[in-house]
């Protein structure tokens, strides 16, 4: 998977990510480690449609755990 924009809102504690990954299964993999990340609470995939070539542009938001960057 490689990226293509990263955009990092500490206060939202919200993570807005773009890339291209080789597949769709490629994808998947990736959205499961997201899943796994004990700092990631959720993910919303905004966005998976396959380019030219076969790969796969997708946009993707990781919303923080709350304790990642103290306490308000």
């Amino acid at each position: 998977v490689h990226y293509t924009n990263f955009v990092l809102s500490v206060a939202d504690r919200r993570v807005e990510i773009e890339g291209i990954a080789p597949s769709h299964e490629l994808l998947a993999e990736q959205l499961q480690a997201y899943a796994l990340m004990r700092e990631v609470d959720r993910y919303e995939l905004g966005i998976a449609r396959v380019r030219e070539g076969g790969v796969v542009g997708f946009s993707v938001t990781l919303y923080l755990v709350q304790t990642l960057f103290g306490a308000p």
